[in-house]
């Protein structure tokens, strides 16, 4: 279906283009879930290259990035993964209704833990948690508490060394 809709999109590209970024974000999505990460950087790329053009200043753009953050990551492209995360992070601050980076947070951190820089991770994460626990409570805090720790214990278990979890 999804496929079918990139065809649709490709006949009638003005009226279709928010269609079409959306339709590479959900084909990103599947790429990512069946590990086809080259798959999942070109699906990326297409919706960046999309709404630069159409929503430069909206959260499709930042999000886009976050994904492609996401992507990276799962390509092992850890420095870049922290750079496009970044650009996310910034453009969802500046974009016409401000939303918190959520999603970019998260890759960041990845992306950091990844490349044992665990202080840092450790860092972005907590300030990830601080902004959950303010805006939707302790409650919705906990939540997220659990993952993130398991990670960061998983970390700790591969490097002994590190005291500041």
């Amino acid at each position: 279906m999804l496929k079918t809709a990139e065809e649709i999109c490709k006949l009638a590209p003005e009226e279709c283009a928010i269609t079409a970024g959306d339709t590479h974000g959900c084909l990103y999505y599947i790429a990512i879930v069946t590990n086809d990460t080259q798959a999942a950087l070109a699906h990326c790329r297409a919706k960046i290259d999309i709404f630069e053009k159409l929503d430069s200043r909206g959260w499709r753009l930042a999000q886009a990035h976050s994904e492609m953050a996401e992507s990276l990551n799962a390509a092992g492209m850890y420095e870049e993964a922290i750079a496009e995360a970044d650009v996310a992070i910034a453009m969802y601050a500046n974009c016409e209704e401000p939303e918190y980076a959520d999603w970019a947070q998260m890759n960041k951190g990845r992306a950091l833990g990844s490349l044992g820089r665990y202080d840092e991770a450790a860092d972005v994460l907590e300030k990830y948690l601080m902004y959950r626990e303010q805006e939707f409570g302790v409650m919705d805090t906990e939540s997220h508490k659990f993952v993130l720790l398991s990670a960061l214990t998983v970390a700790r278990l591969i490097s002994p060394e590190l005291t500041t979890f």
